[in-house]
């Protein structure tokens, strides 16, 4: 949960930063598949400028059902309005460099910056800088393949909603494991993951 903030009044402008165009699939059966996540690729974008430029967040809208692997994501930001062009070429320079990564897994990527009207609020930068680096060090994927079936997915996570109402994020993970302690195991390392947060 978080207060929200009057967004800034002048100086700013807002973007829509989305991830599109990935194949998904269910989280039991393609995550083998090693496709591309959309809340990871988002989240690892908006770290990736914020390193660089202030980004205000405003709000976020990523993935769908828990047992399926997000598609899309949607992030409202603020940005200084000098910096604009810089993050729209930052956004086309990172869509350019995860095509180059997920060749021959994903064919439709697209990762863009579209100008939206400025929103009322945003979410405290520190709440912000939180979830950032939380969705990134989140494991996802797989995290162990059998031994015993050769192909078989042993231990996994999906990480596959993210989401702000104005008072509230909600980040939903699906661990799968055939191996009950694992399965607790990595629950319990995504647990520590957001407590540090």
């Amino acid at each position: 949960a978080y207060s929200a903030e009057a967004a800034p009044a002048e100086g700013y402008s807002a973007l829509e930063l989305s991830v599109k165009g990935l194949k998904g699939g269910h989280s039991g059966i393609q995550i083998v598949c090693q496709r591309a996540n959309a809340n990871k690729l988002l989240f690892r974008l908006l770290r990736q400028l914020s390193a660089k430029m202030e980004v205000k967040l405003c709000s976020v809208d990523g993935g769908g059902l828990r047992n399926a692997i997000p598609r899309e994501s949607v992030a409202v930001v603020m940005v200084k309005s000098e910096a604009l062009a810089e993050v729209k070429q930052a956004v086309a320079d990172f869509e350019a460099m995860v095509v180059k990564e997920f060749a021959g897994i994903e064919d439709s990527i697209v990762v863009a910056a579209t100008d939206v009207a400025a929103p009322a609020e945003i979410i405290p930068d520190g709440v912000a800088k939180n979830l950032m680096a939380a969705v990134v060090a989140c494991p996802d994927g797989v995290a162990k393949m059998s031994i015993a079936m050769e192909g078989l997915v042993q231990t996994s996570n999906n990480m596959a909603r993210v989401v702000s109402d104005g008072s509230s994020i909600k980040v939903q993970t699906l661990v799968r494991s055939s191996v009950r302690s694992e399965k607790e195991a990595l629950g319990d390392a995504i647990k520590a993951v957001f407590e540090l947060a």
